[in-house]
C-alpha cells in the first residue's frame, strides 16, 4: 500500500482518494474507517438537539429505557435502542460489551481480565466499563484476534 500526503495544495477541506478495487476488503476497511470521522448522531442536551461526531463518543448506555451517548464533556440522550445502534454502527469501532452498553473501542486506554471471564476496560477519560464474558470473544475478534 502506498500512502501520500500532499501538502503543496493548502486546501481547507481534507480530500482522500482511495485507488483500488471496491471488492478489495482492505479498500472497504479503509473506507469504513474514514467514514467514522465524518459520521455523527443526533443527541439531546438541555432541550436542544446536537450533532455528535461518532469519534467524540466514548460509549452508549441504557438506563430506565433511555439511551445516552457519553462524550468527554457531556451526556446526550439519543433516540435509539441499543440494538438499533448495534446495527447502525456495525462497521465502526463500536461493540456491545454488556447488556446495557456499547463501547467505542478507540477510546480504550487498556483492559484486563477479571473474575469469571469478564474484562474491565479503562477508557482514556479514566472511566471504567465492564465487558461481560458473553461479549469477550466479540471484543477479541473486533480487535483482530480469533473468535473463540
Amino acid at each position: 500500500m502506498k500512502i501520500t500526503i500532499d501538502e503543496k495544495n493548502k486546501q481547507k477541506e481534507i480530500e482522500v482518494v482511495i485507488k483500488g478495487s471496491k471488492d478489495d476488503q482492505r479498500v472497504q476497511t479503509i473506507y469504513q474507517t474514514l467514514l467514522y470521522y465524518e459520521q455523527s448522531i443526533v443527541g439531546k442536551l438541555d432541550d436542544r438537539y446536537h450533532q455528535i461526531p461518532l469519534n467524540h463518543i466514548y460509549y452508549f448506555d441504557t438506563t430506565d429505557n433511555r439511551t445516552f451517548a457519553y462524550t468527554s464533556q457531556h451526556v446526550y440522550e439519543v433516540n435509539y435502542r441499543l440494538y438499533q445502534l448495534e446495527e447502525k454502527l456495525e462497521h465502526d469501532p463500536f461493540l456491545r460489551v454488556n447488556k446495557h452498553s456499547i463501547l467505542n473501542l478507540r477510546k480504550i486506554k487498556h483492559f484486563h481480565s477479571t473474575m469469571n471471564g469478564r474484562m474491565d476496560a479503562k477508557l482514556i477519560n479514566g472511566e471504567r466499563i465492564q465487558i461481560s464474558r458473553r461479549y469477550v470473544p466479540d471484543l477479541k475478534e473486533k480487535l483482530g484476534g480469533v473468535k473463540s
